[in-house]
């Protein structure tokens, strides 16, 4: 099935939703074993093995068949804190498609161009300490600790403190 001179591709599918069955069925009729490997639902070291197994994540890409424009999904959080570029389709305000570890296809049923993915990879892992420049972005714009900073800056701003709450804490 590999073409020629082609990089070869290994997907993971971590876990069992509802496509499970339809995946696993559609890799069998394309007889495509050999670049799929379906886990369990994993957890922490089991899970840690996994990710460091693999170069790019694929992040939602079906949102739009339940009308979500806007993604916040924590599965894509968990892969730029594991420092992984990302490949989505529904916008997510904290990944815009100008960083260049994030890319974006178009929304739709058509298949994924592969061929695509695969030079977007090899682009991205041209920069020094990617994984670490990702994770540092995470840090900085999406963690929890980020967050809550951002809506405190709000509150602080614009919420008057009653006499009972003199200034807002957060403790992490």
């Amino acid at each position: 099935m590999q073409q020629q001179g082609a990089v070869p591709i290994h997907f993971n599918i971590v876990g069992k939703g509802p496509e499970y069955e339809k995946l696993v069925a559609l890799t069998n009729d394309l007889n495509l074993n050999g670049h799929v490997t379906f886990h369990d639902f994993k957890t922490g070291k089991d899970l840690d093995v996994v990710y460091e197994e693999n170069d790019v994540a694929i992040g939602t890409l079906g949102f739009h068949r339940i009308g979500i424009t806007n993604s916040s999904s924590l599965k894509n959080r968990e892969y730029f804190a594991r420092g992984l570029p990302i490949v989505l389709s529904t916008n997510d305000l904290d990944m815009p498609a100008t960083l260049p570890f994030v890319k974006y296809l178009p929304e739709g049923e058509e298949p994924i161009a592969i061929g695509e993915v695969v030079k977007y990879a090899q682009r991205v892992y041209q920069t020094p300490d990617l994984n670490y420049v990702i994770r540092s972005y995470a840090e900085e714009h999406i963690s929890w600790k980020s967050k809550t900073k951002t809506v405190l800056e709000y509150l602080s701003r614009h919420v008057k403190p009653s006499v009972e709450t003199k200034k807002f804490k957060i403790y992490s």
